[in-house]
């Protein structure tokens, strides 16, 4: 089953966050089948988070990670590569 999980943020974190969330993230991945998680991309915990799904990707490659955009992109607007797309509510 295909679980969705959303990050979304504060511009500034301390980074002390960074092992409990991965540690969260694969908690999701494994116990409630998260399989693409969406981002906000603005601020540190964005990054973040979008850095630690990244970094499971390895161990779980099933994983995708979108970058859920606050405005509408002009046509030649670039996804930065740690996103594998994305997507404008």
């Amino acid at each position: 089953m295909n679980q969705t999980c959303a990050f979304f943020g504060h511009r500034d974190i301390c980074t002390d966050i960074c092992v409990p969330l991965e540690v969260q993230i694969r908690r999701v991945v494994t116990e409630f089948g998260v399989s693409t998680f969406w981002c906000g991309g603005m601020g540190a915990f964005d990054m973040f988070a979008a850095s630690a799904v990244k970094h499971l990707q390895t161990e779980f490659p099933h994983l995708r990670l979108l970058l859920v955009l606050a405005y509408l992109p002009a046509q030649s607007a670039e996804i930065p590569d740690i996103y594998d797309g994305s997507l404008y509510p």
